[in-house]
């Protein structure tokens, strides 16, 4: 039976040899600053809250896609120290989330799902690349935290 979803939801989850607090604290309390060097795609951030992480907080994200630079609003819509942490493009229909697990004492779990909400229906046919792109983008990224943090190298972008 065939299935047209309007949304492509994928998940992908690693093991860090970090301690839960340092993984959270690189992810999300460093978020604004640290997300350009994990996500490969993000050319600057720029926060529109002052303070500290937290729900509601805003950032305005410039990406690179095509060639083309695009801007966005993310806005923190989940902060739950040392558990949960995710955002919402307010320009986008995407949400990304992610969820720290104690994992034998100095490591850490880390599952990262990204969801786009909305596929226009003249796209919904080609459902399994696009959401074979978006795991590969959602491995390349915690593939570098993953590295950053263990090794204060990034990985270079897969091809």
């Amino acid at each position: 039976m065939l299935e047209f979803r309007s949304y492509v939801e994928v998940q992908h989850k690693l093991i860090i040899n970090k301690s839960q607090d340092q993984v959270f604290e690189f992810v999300a309390d460093n978020f604004p600053n640290e997300y350009p060097n994990w996500a490969p795609e993000i050319n600057k951030t720029q926060s529109l809250t002052n303070g500290i992480m937290k729900m509601g907080y805003k950032l305005k994200q410039i990406r690179k896609e095509n060639d083309e630079l695009l801007e966005s609003v993310l806005t923190i819509t989940q902060y739950q120290p040392k558990t949960y942490f995710s955002y919402e493009s307010m320009s986008d229909p995407t949400v990304s989330y992610f969820q720290f697990e104690n994992y034998n004492d100095c490591k850490t779990e880390l599952t990262y799902r990204f969801r786009l909400n909305d596929i226009e229906l003249s796209m919904r046919p080609f459902g399994k690349l696009i959401k074979a792109a978006i795991l590969d983008g959602v491995t390349q990224s915690l593939n570098n935290i993953k590295c950053l943090l263990e090794t204060s190298k990034q990985v270079a972008p897969s091809a």
